[in-house]
């Protein structure tokens, strides 16, 4: 990963990766195979009949212009045209309400090979049903809240399919009125459980949600676990766009850091531009705002007991253009770049991905400095 700062938004760069050779084209490659057609079949893992409906994700580093998310058929089989018969690495999560997610990985390379087979039955067990509450620093039931949850349970118990895992991680559910949840897709053996929760109307001043790690099983079975979020104090706002007039539609996040796995998701203004969330008193709290074709804003202050509503103004985004070349100045296509670091915080997030003649563009930049990684 090279890291770069960005000064002016409005200049045209070039960055090259002195540290990597000229990459080969697809048609180099030898492992190369336009059209190579991966079907996996869905079952049931007890009675081994099809499942249709299932919902199965693909993900992988080999090029695919087929859609990466598809159903099961009646027949219990999705299909997908990759590029490669042994790319580095293609996942299949398949996924279905009251079976536990399932996940089968090839890998290839450091001393692996695993090409991708023309069929892969994939077995889902039955699911259990796992619950719990969110409430309160007063006891109080959250309503609507968000619980996420990462459970490791035990794969596939047969030795000859290595490649299959459980696949539950950052699942999301919606608590009831009374704080409620439950989910009907957990492995009957869990390992271990981690489950955190977040609610826009709590204290949502750093950002992330907190997570309870190694909860107790039996409480998970009894709906017993309980997660706990502090209420806080209202804070509200709104935001303008660079023709002055209230923006709907913008990006509202909070806290300094916004890159861990368990940051709270933005809020989005309403139609008058307005947003509210809620914030600790004494908490230090950054408030970052983006929308297309805007510059970003950025606040930080110290939550009061109470609190005068903030007002953001955007401007119109700035310009940046660019080019990445390897070392011998011949376009990189497919390279990241990932804005990190404004103003003292990674609050911007924004990706950027170069074409195929190495270019990319962001047309929604601040005019000051921004720390880049390339990737």
């Amino acid at each position: 990963m090279l890291r770069i700062t960005r000064l002016v938004a409005a200049f045209a760069l070039v960055f090259a990766f002195l540290a990597l050779p000229p990459r080969p084209s697809r048609a180099q490659s030898p492992a190369t195979q336009p059209g190579v057609l991966v079907k996996l079949k869905v079952v049931d893992a007890q009675s081994k009949q099809p499942i249709p409906g299932v919902n199965v994700t693909l993900s992988t580093s080999c090029a695919t212009e087929d859609q990466k998310k598809k159903q099961t058929d009646e027949s219990g089989v999705a299909a997908f045209t990759v590029s490669e018969r042994e790319p580095a690495f293609l996942n299949l999560v398949a996924k279905k309400p009251g079976h536990v997610p399932m996940r089968v990985t090839w890998q290839n390379g450091r001393g692996k090979s695993q090409p991708l087979p023309d069929e892969y039955i994939l077995e889902l067990p039955q699911g259990t049903k796992i619950g719990g509450r969110v409430v309160d620093n007063e006891g109080k039931p959250v309503p609507k809240a968000t619980v996420v949850f990462w459970l490791r349970g035990r794969g596939s118990a047969d030795k000859a399919k290595p490649n299959e895992s459980i696949s539950l991680t950052m699942e999301s559910v919606k608590a009831d009125e009374k704080g409620a949840w439950s989910f009907d897709s957990a492995p009957a053996s869990l390992d271990s459980f981690e489950v955190g929760a977040w609610s826009h109307q709590c204290a949502i001043s750093g950002g992330t949600y907190p997570i309870n790690k190694d909860e107790p099983v039996a409480s998970l079975r009894d709906g017993t676990a309980t997660t706990v979020l502090e209420r806080g104090v209202p804070i509200e706002g709104t935001v303008y766009g660079s023709d002055g007039k209230p923006l709907a539609k913008a990006s509202v996040g909070t806290g300094g850091d916004r890159v861990p796995s368990n940051t709270i998701p933005v809020i989005r203004t309403d139609d008058n531009g307005k947003f509210t969330f809620n914030a600790k008193p004494g908490d230090l709290v950054v408030v970052t705002v983006k929308a297309d074709k805007h510059a970003p804003d950025l606040k930080q202050f110290t939550v009061a007991a109470k609190n005068e509503p903030l007002e953001f103004r955007l401007e119109a985004g700035k310009t940046l253009k660019g080019r990445v070349v390897d070392a011998a100045g011949k376009p990189v296509a497919g390279v990241t770049l990932y804005a990190d670091t404004w103003r003292g915080n990674r609050t911007l997030g924004n990706r950027l991905t170069t074409k195929e003649d190495g270019t990319f563009v962001w047309d929604g930049a601040p005019a000051d400095a921004v720390q880049m990684d390339i990737m």
